[in-house]
C-alpha cells in the first residue's frame, strides 16, 4: 500500500479589479470630459443674473463684534452658490443629437431677449471687467489682511484683558480694526456686485449673439434644402432638422476595453504565479516594509505636526510682538503728535516774548527821553540856579517846580523798571519751564525709540532664530522622507523633491503597498479554502486506506505500509525538484508523521522507501524525462546522488519520528541486493569491479545505514562532494542504526 499525501496548490493570483470609472481620470478630449464640459457651460448659460437682493446683502450700518462681521462676509461669499441645487443625473452624453438639438433649440429661444450690444459698448465692458477683477482681488487680500490685523487685535485684547490701562487701549484698537473690516467689507460688496453685473451683461451680449447667428443659419439651411416648404417653421424643431440632415450617420467609437497586445497603456500584463511559500514571504516582507514606513511616516507626521504646531506658536507670538510694537510705535507717534500740537502755543509765547520786546524797546526809548528830559532839567536847574542869583523869589517857585518834576520823573522811571524787572523774570521763567519741558519730552521720545528699536532688533533676532530652527527642522523632514524614500524604493512620479512631493510620493506607495496586501490576502484567503479542501480530500484518502486496513485485518492479513513507492507528486518535482532537493526532507517527515498517526497500533510492519537506489538513478538515465527537469545547479550525473542523500536524511527522520512517537511494530528500507559476480574470477580488475559496482549499488545504502554511519571510502575517493554531499557528524548519528526489522529485507522478500 502506498499513502501520497504530498501537498501543493499554486494558484494565479486574480487579476486586479477593475478601476472604478467615477475615480478614474477622462482623458482631454473624450466624451466624458465633453460632457462634464457642456454640464459646465449650461450651468453658466441657463441660470439667469441673479437680482441684486439675491447676491447683495445688507450693507453694515454699524461696526460689530469680529464674529458677527465673519459670519457677515462669509454669507456674502456662499450667495452666489445655490447650496439647495445638486446634481442629480449623471454626466451629458453629447453623441446624443436629439438631445442637444432640443438643448440648442431651448437656449436660443432663451436668448431672443437678450440685449445685442454695439462694439464699444462691449469693449468698454471688458476693460471695465479686467479693472474690477484686478480691484477685486486686491480688496480681497486687503480685507484678509484686515481681518488678520483684527484677529491679532482680538487676541492681544483677550490677552490683556487683566491690565486696565493696557485693555482699554487695545479695546480702541479693536473697534478701529472692526470699523476698518466693515469698510473693506463694503468696499468689496460693492465692487463685487459691479463685476457681476458687468459679467452678467457680457453673457447676455454673447448669447444673443450665439442665439441670432443660429437663428439666421437656420433660415439659410431651411431655405436651401427645402424649397417647397413653409416658410415659418418653428424655431424650436429647426435645430434639430438641421443636425439630424447635417449628420448621416454615427461614428463608430473607439475600443474602450482592455487591450491585449504589448505596449498599449491599458495592456494587461500576465503575471506570473506564486507559490505559497513564496506568497507569504513576499507577504511576510511587505508586512514588514509597510509597518517600517508606516513608523517612520507616522515619526515624520508627529514631527511635521510639533513643527506645524511650533511654528504656529511663533507666528502667534510674532503677530502679537507686532501687535505691541504697534502699540508703542502708535504710541511714540502720538506723543509726537502731541508734542507737534505744543509747537503753536510754544510759537505763541514766542510771539509774546517777541512782543515783549518791543515793548521793553519802547520802554526803553520812553527811559532815554527821560533822561533826555532829565537833562533838559538840569540844563533848566542850572539856569535857574543862574537866574536865582537875580531874583530869590523867582528862584523859590523854580524850585519847587523843579523838586515836584524830579519826583515825579523819578517814581515813573522806578514804576517802569520795576515792571521790566518783573516781565524780564517772567520770562526767564517761563523760558526756562518751556526748555526743561521741551528737553524732557525730547529725553523721553529718545528713550522710546530707543526701546522700540532694541524690541525691534530683539523682535527680529528671535524671528530669525525661530525661521532658521524652523528651516532646519524641515531640512531634517526632509531629508529623513528622502531616506525613507530611497530606502524603501519609492518612486518620485512627479520628479518633485519637495516636502509635498515626497508625501504624495509616499501617500501613493502606501495605497499599492495595501493594494498588494490586499491582492496577497485575498490570495491568502483562497488558498486556505483550497488547503481546506485539500485536507478534506486527504482525511477521505485516509479514511479509506484505513478502511483497507480493517478489510486486512478482519480477512487474517497482516498489513505491510510503505511510505513511499516512486510516487512523488508532480507538484513538488516542478517546484523544487522532489527528493532532488533538501526542502523534500522535512516534507517526507511530516507526511510520515501523518500516517505513523493515522495507522498507529494496527501496522506492525512499516518501510520508508522502496528500493530508492533504483529510483535515484532514473535522474541520471536518459530514458525518462527527468533530466530535463533537474533543479539547477544539478545535472544528470550529480542527480542520483543528491537524491540518495536526501532519501538517507528523510528516512532517518521518519524513523527519529517513529521512535519519538512510540509507533507500534518495525520499521526499515527495502533495499536492492543484486550482486555482480566478476567476470573473470581469477581477475583482480574484475574482482576490484564487482567491488566497486556492489559500494555504488548496495553500500550507498547499507554502510551509512548497518556499518559505519559514513559512505563507502570508494565513493568518497571518486566522487567529488559537488555530486556526493558530505555527511556531517550529526547526520551520521541519525542515519546510523535507524533499521528496526528482525530481519533484513529485500526486494526479493
Amino acid at each position: 500500500m502506498t499513502a501520497s499525501l504530498f501537498l501543493k496548490k499554486d494558484r494565479s493570483r486574480p487579476p486586479a479589479a477593475d478601476e472604478d470609472p467615477s475615480t478614474s481620470s477622462v482623458p482631454y478630449g473624450s466624451p466624458g470630459r465633453q460632457t462634464a464640459n457642456l454640464s459646465l457651460s449650461q450651468g453658466s448659460y441657463s441660470n439667469r443674473s441673479p437680482t441684486r437682493s439675491q447676491t447683495v446683502p445688507s450693507s453694515p450700518a454699524s461696526s460689530s463684534s469680529p464674529r458677527s462681521t465673519t459670519n457677515r462676509y462669509s454669507a456674502r461669499k456662499s450667495v452666489n452658490t445655490d447650496p439647495g441645487w445638486k446634481r442629480v443625473s449623471g454626466n451629458l452624453n453629447t453623441r446624443d443629437e436629439l438631445l442637444m438639438s432640443l438643448m440648442a433649440s431651448e437656449a436660443v429661444i432663451d436668448s431672443r431677449e437678450y440685449e445685442i450690444l454695439n462694439g464699444e459698448d462691449v469693449d468698454e465692458l471688458k476693460k471695465e471687467y479686467q479693472v474690477l477683477t484686478s480691484r477685486l482681488g486686491a480688496l480681497t487680500k486687503k480685507l484678509a489682511l484686515e481681518t488678520k490685523i483684527r484677529d491679532a487685535a482680538l487676541s492681544l485684547s483677550k490677552v490683556n484683558a487683566s491690565h486696565k490701562k493696557v485693555s482699554k487701549q487695545t479695546s480702541e484698537q479693536l473697534d478701529a480694526a472692526n470699523r476698518r473690516v466693515d469698510s473693506a467689507q463694503t468696499e468689496l460688496w460693492k465692487v463685487s456686485d459691479r463685476v457681476n453685473e458687468v459679467n452678467r451683461r457680457l453673457m447676455e451680449h454673447r448669447a444673443g449673439v450665439l442665439g441670432f447667428q443660429v437663428r439666421n443659419m437656420e433660415k439659410k439651411m431651411s431655405s436651401s434644402t427645402e424649397d417647397s416648404s413653409e416658410s415659418n417653421r418653428s424655431t424650436l424643431m429647426s435645430p434639430a432638422l438641421s443636425s439630424m440632415t447635417s449628420v448621416s450617420s454615427s461614428s463608430k467609437g473607439r475600443f474602450d476595453g482592455a487591450h491585449l497586445f504589448a505596449g498599449h497603456a491599458d495592456a494587461i500584463v500576465p503575471k506570473a504565479k506564486l507559490s505559497a511559500e513564496a506568497a507569504a514571504a513576499e507577504i511576510t516582507a511587505l508586512e514588514e516594509k509597510l509597518k517600517a514606513a508606516k513608523d517612520q511616516l507616522t515619526e515624520s507626521g508627529k514631527k511635521q505636526a510639533e513643527m506645524t504646531r511650533e511654528l504656529s506658536l511663533m507666528r502667534l507670538e510674532k503677530q502679537e510682538v507686532e501687535t505691541v510694537m504697534g502699540m508703542d510705535l502708535q504710541a511714540a507717534e502720538e506723543t509726537i503728535a502731541a508734542l507737534e500740537k505744543e509747537i503753536p502755543r510754544l510759537e505763541e509765547l514766542n510771539e509774546e516774548v517777541q512782543t515783549l520786546r518791543k515793548e521793553k524797546s519802547a520802554w526803553e526809548e520812553e527811559r532815554e527821553e527821560l533822561e533826555e528830559r532829565g537833562r533838559q532839567v538840569e540844563i533848566l536847574q542850572a539856569r535857574l540856579m543862574d537866574s536865582e542869583a537875580r531874583t530869590g523869589e523867582a528862584a523859590g517857585g523854580a524850585e519847587r517846580m523843579l523838586s515836584e518834576l524830579r519826583e515825579k520823573t523819578a517814581k515813573q522811571l522806578s514804576e517802569k523798571d520795576a515792571e521790566l524787572a518783573r516781565l524780564k523774570a517772567e520770562r526767564d521763567a517761563e523760558r526756562a519751564e518751556w526748555e526743561q519741558e521741551r528737553q524732557q519730552i525730547e529725553d523721553e521720545r529718545m528713550e522710546d525709540l530707543a526701546r522700540l528699536q532694541e524690541e525691534m532688533e530683539r523682535t527680529r533676532e528671535e524671528d530669525e532664530t525661530a525661521v532658521a530652527e524652523a528651516n532646519q527642522e524641515l531640512s531634517t523632514g526632509l531629508a529623513t522622507l528622502q531616506s525613507m524614500v530611497k530606502t524603501h524604493g519609492i518612486v518620485l512620479f512627479s520628479r518633485d523633491s519637495s516636502l509635498k512631493g515626497l508625501l504624495d510620493a509616499i501617500g501613493t506607495h502606501i495605497e499599492t503597498v495595501h493594494g498588494k496586501l490586499d491582492g496577497h490576502a485575498r490570495a491568502e484567503a483562497e488558498w486556505e479554502m483550497a488547503r481546506r479542501k485539500l485536507e478534506d480530500d486527504v482525511r477521505a484518502g485516509l479514511d479509506h486506506y484505513s478502511d483497507v486496513i480493517d478489510y486486512h485485518l478482519q480477512a487474517g492479513v497482516e498489513p505491510i505500509v510503505t511510505l513511499f513507492h516512486w510516487d512523488t507528486p508532480l507538484a513538488l518535482h516542478a517546484y523544487y525538484g522532489g527528493f532532488m532537493a533538501p526542502e523534500s526532507v522535512d516534507d517526507f517527515v511530516h507526511y510520515a508523521k501523518t500516517v505513523f498517526k493515522a495507522c498507529n497500533g494496527r501496522v506492525k510492519a512499516w518501510f520508508t522507501f522502496n528500493e530508492p537506489r533504483g529510483f535515484c538513478g532514473f535522474f541520471g538515465s536518459n530514458q525518462f524525462t527527468f533530466g530535463a527537469i533537474l533543479p539547477p545547479p544539478l545535472n544528470v550525473s550529480s542527480a542520483p546522488f543528491h537524491c540518495i542523500y536526501n532519501i538517507l536524511r528523510a528516512h532517518a527522520g521518519a524513523v527519529k519520528a517513529f521512535r519519538e512517537m512510540g509507533i507500534e511494530g518495525e520499521i526499515s528500507f527495502k533495499s536492492e541486493n543484486f550482486i555482480g559476480p566478476p567476470w573473470r574470477a581469477n581477475s583482480t580488475e574484475d574482482a576490484e569491479a564487482s567491488e566497486r559496482r556492489t559500494a555504488f549499488q548496495i553500500g550507498i545504502f547499507a554502510d551509512p545505514v548497518f556499518k559505519t554511519g559514513d559512505w563507502p571510502k570508494i565513493l568518497t575517493d571518486t566522487l567529488s562532494p559537488e555530486y556526493l554531499p558530505r555527511l556531517t557528524e550529526e547526520e551520521k548519528k541519525d542515519i546510523l542504526g535507524v533499521s528496526y526489522l528482525s530481519r533484513p529485507s529485500s526486494a526479493q522478500d
